[in-house]
């Protein structure tokens, strides 16, 4: 019974650790998301699935990785703000598929909606 307890208390601080983190983070729509962003998003979720299966670990060795990515993200964030080319390098351009009522194709083949 009290495996049950302690992985239901790491459950729940867990959850509240990636909360605060995610709002430290400043994260909006998914659709806005950067691609360090989501592969923030991805290692983090690893990282707690891995401390909630294994509850023999130290917790420690869970909040530290995340708290190092939050340090990455925040990093990244910043320099990308500063910085037009490593925004380039890193989030690219977009794809207009519609401009002005006109589907863009390849090739920009105009096709009228």
């Amino acid at each position: 019974m009290s495996d049950l307890v302690i992985i239901g208390a790491r459950t729940v601080f867990l959850y509240v650790l990636v909360l605060i983190i995610l709002r430290v983070m400043g994260k909006r729509e998914v659709g806005e998301l950067s691609v360090i962003d989501v592969v923030v998003f991805v290692i983090i979720a690893e990282v707690v699935a891995i401390a909630l299966e294994s509850p023999e670990n130290k917790l420690s060795h869970t909040i530290l990785p995340m708290l190092i990515l939050l340090g990455i993200q925040l990093l990244t964030s910043y320099i990308s703000l500063k910085s037009k080319k490593f925004r380039d390098l890193v989030d690219g351009d977009p794809t207009v598929i519609i401009e002005n009522g006109v589907i863009l194709r390849k090739g920009n083949e105009e096709t009228k909606v």
